[in-house]
């Protein structure tokens, strides 16, 4: 009978256990997810957000994969979906904002940058197939200060399919 007791009371702790470590470790979890996507690489003084970081909004087929050696949003083939993350900034500065991609030959995306009332419009061009990364400057931005979205909104897909393989933008401070 003493032994029947032990065994539940052992089988009750070890549940008790398990629900306390996964609790414990989805926590975790959460605190480095939050942190990651309001820390954007600082590569050479230059902000980098990445693909890995981006949240990707709206219908469509668009995900993360790693067909980049960084990872990149591939299947992203509908204007309804966009690229936002979320940007904390102690004051306002002004960027030139470069951005890495691939576009098959033939084929253009124009999109436009929004964050906080300010707007930048681009467009990328094509060249090679899908695996030929391409970097393109696209100008320069202001950003304020604060903790607000930027979102990467495409505009106009040429030929209707494919808005780009993401890889990252590049956020690099002009000296004023």
């Amino acid at each position: 009978m003493e032994t029947k007791v032990l065994g539940k009371v052992i089988h009750g702790a070890l549940h008790v256990l398990g629900a306390a470590v996964a609790t414990f470790l989805l926590g975790w979890l959460l605190v480095v997810v939050a942190q990651r996507s309001e820390e954007h690489a600082l590569i050479d003084g230059v902000n980098t957000l990445a693909a890995v970081d981006a949240r990707i909004v709206g219908d469509g087929t668009a995900r993360y994969e790693e067909y980049h050696k960084d990872g990149n949003i591939g299947y992203w083939d509908q204007k309804s979906q966009s690229l936002t993350w979320t940007i904390v900034r102690d004051e306002s500065a002004r960027y030139r904002v470069s951005i890495d991609y691939s576009l098959p030959e033939g084929r253009s995306t124009q999109f436009k940058l929004v964050a906080e009332g300010e707007e930048l419009k681009g467009e990328v061009a094509g060249r090679g197939d899908w695996a030929t990364w391409q970097t393109q400057a696209l100008g320069e931005m202001a950003l304020p200060g604060g903790s607000y979205l930027l979102k990467l909104i495409p505009t106009e897909i040429s030929e209707g399919k494919g808005v780009m393989n993401f890889v990252r933008l590049k956020l690099e401070p002009v000296s004023e």
